[in-house]
Formats: structure tokens, sequence, C-alpha cells
């Protein structure tokens, strides 16, 4: 079977959401756009936005919070009915986007222009305009801070490791000509560079994060010159070519259909992947987790967990790895167990890899930065709840933060992103969030292999996410979720379940209810300030010494401190105990 990240020609690629730093949008994760207060009466009373389809003058209405594949579980048009306030997605008809697009609702299906009935709803107001709109803003301006502080992080290590300024280049703002306002351009030709160093580009369209297309043919252009390289594929795959991965040296073109004729559009730069092979599933895959390499000097793959091991292999810059554990090692260095497919020595075929890699620069080194990063999620997922007695929802990625409510077993839930939590610090536990910042729910049980058992099940890639807007999607989640809240103050309760996904295997009502929680940080109780020891990171740890403690440090930072033997920075006692602190 071919490897997921193989570069299969002809073939589906998926233009993979934003990372720091390299200029693309990220529509799925992070910042939401507001819903407005007066969205109560939008879906009914309100008229198109401008510019935006009326998707055949038909109003469109949320028809439910819960699948249809659920024919047991209330709908929230069934005004009369009970609602389970714990399956937190809309439900409209499957909707394909952009050109060459890969049908949500069948993985493995491909079509070409072709619209079903649009989920994308004609009623929005101009308050959902204006929100949509400033947050694409707020989304830009961030993107920016990101790419200062990944420029900085270069900085420090620059000289130190051999950075590659071509590849630097590559990222600057103004010579990112394969993007346009963090979408991926599309060219009516290969791009060429003139004699006099100009670039000879003429973008027809741009490509949105998110969405799929099928390349038919892939070209190399020397990364300096953009001379056409002749690279010949390295092996077949039934009828189809495969050809070598991204790597410094070379730009990887490929051919793609646009607007009923042969365009093109950017696969890699110097090893930075921008699309990626294969169909969206594989990239919300449960079982599989991809995460990328932002550090430019690469990352350092180590036999094991401790930095004293014997070093195996440097991953480059931008490739992407399978990671399956993240702990803590002796020195409070957060590490990461991956799996990564490297050319052999000879360069005559690509090898399997496993070993331990750091998250984060060592800040004992003098440097900070972040090594790895995981994808995000390219298109929101489906879920179905396996678990007998439900999935446990709590308000952030910590099993220690308040719960919520439970999605019983064979609900569906639309799901946006994937982190690993803090702690127990020995196996970090994966959690999945649900859209509309509706909550977080683990993958599997809280329990030593092979007890473990998956929580929920990835059933498909989300059919009513539209790459080219994706605010409606992020707003009518929110809608949901705010329904689903006004059912539950009227009454509508939760069954309450055995929370098998924290860290104790039972905890009583009243301590569920004083658990501290992540989510209501405010200025005013110390959250902004920052880290005594690095100066850049928010104070989110407390060092135990006996019977008192001090916030002063960054859980990273205090991790090191105990690690390495230190005192307290504040009062100079032993440091008894490190631990993640949450304002309540």
């Amino acid at each position: 079977m071919a490897h997921e990240t193989e570069i299969i020609v002809p073939g589906p690629f998926i233009c993979l959401q934003g990372c720091p730093g390299d200029g693309l949008s990220n529509s799925i994760s992070g910042r939401l756009p507001k819903l407005p207060r007066d969205d109560s009466s939008s879906m009914t009373d309100a008229q198109p936005m401008e510019g935006e389809s009326d998707c055949g003058n038909q109003v469109v209405q949320l028809e439910a919070a819960i699948h249809p594949i659920l024919g047991k579980l209330t709908r929230p048009s069934d005004m009369n009915g009970s609602l389970t306030p714990t399956c937190l997605i809309p439900n409209w008809n499957a909707h394909t986007s952009s050109t060459n697009a890969i049908s949500a609702n069948e993985s493995s299906s491909i079509v070409t222009d072709d619209r079903q009935e649009s989920f994308i709803p004609a009623v929005y107001t101009r308050n959902h305009k204006r929100s949509i709109k400033d947050w694409v803003r707020k989304c830009r301006e961030k993107e920016k801070e990101q790419r200062r502080e990944w420029r900085d992080s270069v900085l420090q290590i620059e000289g130190r490791h051999g950075v590659n300024h071509c590849m630097m280049d590559r990222f600057e703002e103004d010579e990112m000509w394969w993007q346009n306002d963090g979408r991926l351009s599309i060219f009516r030709d290969v791009p060429k560079m003139a004699d006099n160093g100009e670039l000879s580009l003429d973008a027809v369209g741009t490509l949105s994060p998110g969405a799929t297309v099928v390349a038919t043919d892939i070209i190399f252009l020397d990364s300096i010159s953009f001379r056409p390289l002749v690279v010949p594929p390295t092996a077949l795959n039934g009828d189809n070519n495969v050809y070598p991965k991204p790597k410094r040296g070379y730009i990887q073109i490929v051919e793609i259909e646009h607007g009923g004729r042969s365009c093109f559009t950017t696969l890699s730069l110097d090893g930075y992947w921008v699309l990626a092979p294969g169909l969206p599933g594989v990239y919300v895959d449960p079982h599989t987790w991809y995460w990328r390499v932002l550090c430019p000097a690469g990352a350092f793959l180590r036999e094991g967990l401790e930095l004293n091991t014997r070093h195996i292999e440097t991953i480059p810059y931008g490739s992407l790895v399978r990671v399956s554990r993240r702990t803590v090692n002796s020195q409070g260095l957060m590490r990461l167990r991956i799996n990564a497919k490297i050319e052999d020595r000879k360069k005559t075929k690509q090898i399997s890899i496993d070993g331990w890699c750091s998250e984060y620069l060592n800040p004992q080194s003098g440097q900070r930065g972040v090594v790895l990063a995981p994808v995000p999620f390219p298109v929101p997922a489906l879920y179905r709840v396996k678990l007998q007695i439900g999935a446990v929802i709590r308000t952030s990625i910590e099993l220690s933060s308040p719960q919520i409510g439970v999605a019983p077993i064979n609900a569906v839930l639309s799901i946006c992103g994937r982190a690993f939590s803090e702690h127990p610090v020995d196996r970090c536990i994966e959690r999945l969030q649900l859209a509309g910042n509706g909550g977080w729910i683990s993958v599997r049980l809280n329990r030593p292999p092979p007890n473990d058992d998956l929580v929920v099940e990835l059933i498909r890639v989300d059919g009513n996410y539209d790459p080219d807007n994706p605010g409606l999607y992020h707003l009518d989640a929110q809608r949901v979720l705010r329904e689903c809240q006004q059912h539950e103050k009227d009454g509508a309760g939760t069954r309450d379940f055995e929370d098998l996904s924290s860290i104790e295997s039972a905890e009583s009502d009243n301590s569920r209810k004083n658990k501290l929680d992540t989510s209501k940080d405010s200025p005013n109780r110390g959250t902004s300030r920052k880290c005594l020891i690095c100066l850049t990171e928010h104070r989110n740890a407390t060092i135990v010494h006996g019977e008192t403690g001090h916030v002063a440090c960054c859980l990273v930072c205090a991790r090191i401190l105990k690690a390495r033997g230190d005192k307290c920075p504040v009062c100079r006692l032993s440091i008894d105990l490190v631990i993640q602190h949450f304002w309540a």
C-alpha cells in the first residue's frame, strides 16, 4: 500500500491550512467570527448578502443539530420533543467546492465543477457579513504577527545551523508570489524568470485552504533560476507515477484543470508542502496525526526520550511526519514520538524511521521557538461516538476543565481541530475540538494500552464546509450551539455519565462544579503577566514549595526548573512540585 504522503500523479491533492509563518490562512481553527446577538430572527427575516448566491431563492433552514443518520435523536425543528444538546453539528445538503473538488459525502469519488444543492443559507444579514469581514481582517493581522515571530526565531538560530536564506526568502511577505491573500495562486502558465530576474506570473484564480484538486502532471523548477528540471518518477503505483518528495533546491508545480482549461499551482517550495497528496480524510483520521517541521534547522530525531541518546536523523524543514505520543522527559522538555519517511543514504528509495523529537527548542540553549506543530484539519470532520457510555464534553483541552455535557453513543459530532493535553505528563491525551467552540472530547480513554479504547470514530469529512466561505460554517456552528444551550436552559437536560476520560475514574458533582477553567482567563487575574524566566509566555504554572506556591512561570520553564533542581525564582525555596495553573 502506498504511503499517504507519496506524490502520485495523476492524483488528488488537498490545499493545507496555514501554519504560523507560511503565509497561508488558517480558516478552520483558532479565532472564529462572532455570531451577532440578534441572530435568532435572521433565519427568516434577512435578505441575501450582496454578492452571495441566493441558493435558488429558497430559504435554507437549520435542519438538525443531530445528523440525520441518527433517526432516534430529536431535531431542533421538532420543538415539541426533547433535545440532546451535545451533538453540535448543523446539517445542510452536501456541497462540493472549487475546481476538481473531491466529494465530501464519498471520500473516494471525484467530481468536476459539479455543485449539488448548496447548503449555504441565503438569509444572512449585514451583521453576519460584517462579522465575517472583521474575522478575516483579524486573521490576516494574526498571520502577519505569527510570520514576524517566526522570522525572529529564525534569526536566533541563524549561523548556528546554516539556515538556507533562499528558503527563508520564500516566506518574506513581498516574495510570496505563490499565494494571494492567504490563498494559493493558480497560474495560466508555469512561472518563469526573465533575464532581469523578474518573475513572469499570470494568475487566473486562487485555491482556498481546504479545497481539493486533481493533479494531472508535475513540473520541477530550480528554486533560484526557475529553470525546468528533469526529475523522473521513482516508482509506479498501478498506472500512475510516484515522484520524489519536496526538498531544498527545487519548486514543485502541478498541472490542474481550472475554468475549463489546464492551469498550474504550487505543490511545494524548497521542501515546504503547501499542497498535500491524498484526500482530506487522510489528514483527519484519528489513527494518523500529521505534524509539520517548522524549525528552519530541521527536527533532530533521537533514539530515546532523553537528549543524550543517539542522533538518528535530522528531518528537513517543512516535512510532514506522523506523531503518536507526547510526553515530558527528565529535563522537563516536551518530546514527541514520531515516524517519518526519508531517503536512504543511496537516495534510491524511501525508508521509515522512528524516534523522539522535541516539540520546542530547548530554552536552556538560549533559543526559543517551535520545532514541530500539528497540521490543522484541512476541513472539519464528522466523528461518531462509539463508547457505550458516551463522550464527555469539557470546556477546554485539559481534562480538569469543567464538564459541560455528554454526547451519547452514536451521536455524530462535527470536529474542527485536534490537540494534545498537557496532562498527564507521561502520556498526554489526544483531544478533539467541536465546531463552534462547542468544547473538547477525548479520542481515547485515559487508560494504559490496550485498554485505551476509542471514544469516537471517523465517519467522513463534513460536507457542510465550503472552503471558499468558511465564515458561514463557523457562524452556523455557533448558532446551533446557542440553540442547544437555550434548550438546555429551558429544561432539556443531559444524561450524566461517569467521566472515563478524566484523570480520576470518578468525581462527585460538587468537585465537578469546583473544577478550574482556562477559558475564563482574564488580565486582572495575572494571566497577562509574562513568565519570569523566558519573558515571552504567559504565567500558567504554580511552583509549589511546602504549603505555598508562586505563579511566576510558564509551564515549560517551570518544568525545566524542577528537572534541573533549581529553586523557586521568587522565594528561593526548593521546588516540591509543578502544577498547571487555571484561573477560575
